[in-house]
C-alpha cells in the first residue's frame, strides 16, 4: 500500500462460492430439511436492489461487533450493523432504521465509527456528547 503496509488480497467472487461449496460436506443435518454448505452467501446483503453483485466492506471490533457497508461516491452507507453487547445500555433514542434493521441509535454509532475511519465528514450523532 501507498503508506506502507503490505495490502491483504481479496477473494474473488467465484473464489468465495467455491468455499461455500467446500464446505457442503461439512454439513451435519438432514440435507432434505437443510440442503447445500453451512455457509452461505446473504443474497439481500451481497447483492444490490437491481440483482446485481456488489462490492461490500466490513468493519469489525471484534467477531460479534462488526458493520457491513458500501461506499457510494466519497459516502459510507451501512447495509448491515451489529448490535450485540449494546443490548444492556439505556438506548438514548427511539425507533429502528429500516434499511438495516437495528435501533437508530446503534446505527448513527456505527456511522460515526465508519466515517471517521474512512476519513469521510464525520456527524456527531444526534443528541450524543461524542468528542
Amino acid at each position: 500500500m501507498p503508506d506502507g503496509p503490505d495490502a491483504i488480497r481479496a477473494l474473488s467472487w467465484s473464489e468465495t462460492q467455491g468455499i461455500v461449496d467446500r464446505f457442503r460436506t461439512l454439513n451435519p443435518y438432514d440435507k432434505r430439511i437443510v440442503p447445500g454448505s453451512i455457509l452461505n452467501i446473504v443474497e439481500e446483503i451481497n447483492y444490490d436492489s437491481t440483482g446485481k453483485q456488489r462490492q461490500l466492506y466490513g468493519y469489525g471490533i471484534s467477531a460479534k461487533r462488526y458493520a457491513v457497508y458500501v461506499l457510494d461516491a466519497a459516502e459510507v452507507r451501512i447495509i448491515k450493523a451489529s448490535e450485540h453487547g449494546l443490548g444492556l445500555y439505556y438506548r438514548p433514542k427511539e425507533g429502528r432504521d429500516q434499511e438495516c434493521a437495528v435501533p437508530v441509535w446503534i446505527k448513527e454509532g456505527w456511522q460515526w465509527i465508519l466515517d471517521v475511519r474512512s476519513g469521510c465528514q464525520a456527524k456527531n450523532p444526534t443528541g450524543s456528547t461524542f468528542p
